[in-house]
């Protein structure tokens, strides 16, 4: 039978995400206990621009391992803090001082039922670094000192998206976001929301878990100070998602999906000058509803989309707030199989997209309809090939177009596969790439290919792609990269430990910006991040980590980290859209009576 993490026909919710997660949570720190966790120092995140982080990469080339003991010196300026970038056994970082060592990387052990290689194993060898947050202004400069060699740079002079380059290419050096932890040290804590308000505000809202409950918290940026951590839903639950946005009057909404009486249900919020209002469920049907979004459209109606199972399927559904009432849940999606995750966006004109992906053709499609003049428009295909096309993320830029963004993998995804199958199907994880999509008018097009764009340590296995605008209307593609434990192992192995890491770029020319990695942001795969552009133009960002070293590659600690993006002071090249043309593919079904075994 199909094996999908979507699957044509999926009975409901029966296991608590809480209870999944707990045993998670539980299973990792058993194992963390193995060996100790990283120290770290983790300043505040940064409000200014006189605070600059940047990511130092020692022996990049390095063919045989090589010490790079070394030290930093700052003058006109403060050293706030050194951080271990990839933490590994040996490794140890001081406060202005380091032992570091590149080395050599283990290689994938053949299993018994496998032929020999005709060829030696590639080596590849594992860089170290370090994160250097200082204090800056113009005059302030950063003097290096190690073993192979001297370098010296001006922090502030360093640009998002373009790596300066030391010691005959040696050494590497990218600006990276001042990231500080929001989340408290008592509680475990995931999947966070940002939400920018008119105002200059800045909320990030997560899931805090503790004591075998989770409870949507939230911290506020106003007047320059990260407020403490307040409590958004009334009580700890079984929750499983929070996503945030404002209504007509510039308040902030919150709403999560939780788990009462054996059901899930979507429940909200809002912030008024009086205080919280009373929580609102949003939702009633006696099957679940879950992965939700919200958007502001520019009429200042505040929109719901979600995911909900009726009748043993599931569709997407959308409620509008006007700032007095809800409207009444419609229906979105109209396939008569199952729908999932949508997305949503909106745009200076009063149109909202939203996207979901759909197995109405037995594969995993990309689509989105639109509101517009107060009606739908019919629905559209957005990627509709027999390849697995999912996980949308959507976003307008400046000029009103509709970036849209997903995760493709092969065809036949998730069918029959494995020692005994003779017609293989693409196995979940065998690869994963990104797509991505622009609507202007009434035509699709496409800018650079993403994967082609990238260094070449950052190609393949890159997924959850999640796009937002920044204050100029440029289009930012967040994703996460993963790096293995056992660099070579191959796709039809147990991965056996990784880390997924989240880096940012955007479209420029015919390519794509070097991707500006989001130092610490280290985790599983589906490890969520929060976006919002403020007031002021700039960006923020809010994501989880699980600050899992890069030896053992285990669960540690759960924090959530925000951080104001250090967007180019120049905007780059305007990307170059051009029509986009689908491939024609072919495929045969590997499990012809699907249908039937799943009805």
């Amino acid at each position: 039978m199909a094996l999908s993490h979507h699957g044509m026909k999926r009975k409901p919710l029966a296991v608590s995400f809480g209870f999944l997660a707990a045993v998670a949570l539980v299973a990792a720190s058993v194992l963390a206990l193995r060996r100790p966790a990283p120290a770290l120092a983790t300043p505040a995140a940064a409000i200014d621009d006189a605070t600059v982080s940047f990511l130092v990469r020692f022996g990049v080339h390095d063919a045989a391992p090589r010490a790079w003991d070394g030290s930093v010196a700052v003058e006109s300026g403060a050293l706030l803090a050194l951080r271990n970038w990839h933490p590994r056994p040996g490794d140890r970082v001081e406060t202005d001082r380091w032992t570091l060592a590149t080395r050599r990387g283990p290689n994938f052990q053949r299993r018994a039922w496998e032929e020999e290689p005709s060829e030696a194993p590639l080596a590849y060898t594992l860089t170290p670094g370090i994160v250097v947050d200082c204090k800056t202004s113009a005059a302030t400069r950063a003097r290096f000192a190690t073993g192979n060699g001297n370098f010296d740079l001006r922090p502030q002079e360093l640009e998002a998206g373009k790596r300066a380059t030391f010691l005959d290419g040696a050494v590497v050096v990218e600006r990276v976001p001042a990231a500080g932890v929001l989340s408290a040290a008592e509680s475990q804590n995931d999947a966070p929301a940002a939400l920018a308000l008119p105002g200059g505000e800045v909320w990030v809202a997560w899931l805090a878990y503790r004591d075998g409950q989770n409870q949507v918290v939230a911290r506020r940026l106003s007047g320059g100070n990260w407020g403490a951590v307040t409590p958004v839903s009334e009580r700890p639950g079984d929750v499983f998602a929070v996503r945030s946005a404002r209504d007509r009057q510039g308040r902030p909404w919150f709403v999560w999906s939780a788990q009462v009486g054996g059901n899930w249900d979507l429940y909200g919020r809002c912030l008024r000058s009086e205080g919280w209002s009373q929580v609102e469920r949003l939702t009633d049907d006696p099957q679940p509803d879950i992965y939700h979004a919200l958007a502001t459209d520019s009429n200042g109606n505040l929109w719901l989309v979600w995911q909900g199972f009726r009748n043993g399927k599931s569709d997407i559904f959308a409620r509008r707030y006007d700032g007095a009432a809800w409207s009444p849940a419609e229906r979105v999606s109209s396939s008569g199989v199952n729908d999932w995750e949508p997305a949503i966006a909106a745009d200076g004109r009063g149109r909202v997209h939203v996207a979901w992906d759909t197995y109405d053709k037995g594969n995993y499609d990309v689509v989105v309809r639109t509101w517009e003049g107060g009606r739908w428009s019919d629905i559209a295909a957005v990627a509709s090939t027999p390849k697995f096309e999912a996980h949308v993320s959507l976003a307008c830029d400046g000029a009103d177009r509709l970036w849209a963004a997903w995760s493709e993998s092969g065809m036949q995804w998730g069918k029959d596969s494995g020692f005994l199958v003779k017609k293989e199907a693409t196995r979940l994880y065998q690869w994963r790439t990104i797509q991505l999509a622009v609507r202007s008018g009434d035509a699709w097009l496409e800018a650079g290919e993403v994967e082609r764009s990238l260094p070449e340590e950052l190609r393949g296995y890159n997924d959850q792609p999640q796009l937002v605008a920044d204050g100029a209307g440029r289009v930012w593609l967040l994703f996460r990269h993963r790096t293995l434990r056992i660099r070579d192992t191959h796709s039809n192995a147990p991965a056996h430990r990784a880390a997924w890491e989240i880096f940012a770029t955007t479209a420029e020319g015919e390519g794509w910006r070097t991707p500006v990695p989001i130092a610490f942001s280290q985790g599983r795969q589906d490890l969520p991040a929060g976006a919002a552009p403020d007031s002021h133009g700039k960006l923020w960002l809010a994501w989880a980590t699980d600050n899992r070293d890069f030896e053992e590659f285990l669960f540690s600690r759960a924090e959530v980290r925000a951080a104001r993006f250090p967007l180019p002071a120049a905007a780059g090249a305007a990307p170059r859209l051009r029509p986009r043309s689908a491939p024609e593919l072919r495929t045969f079904p590997v499990h012809a009576s699907e249908a039937a075994d799943l009805a």
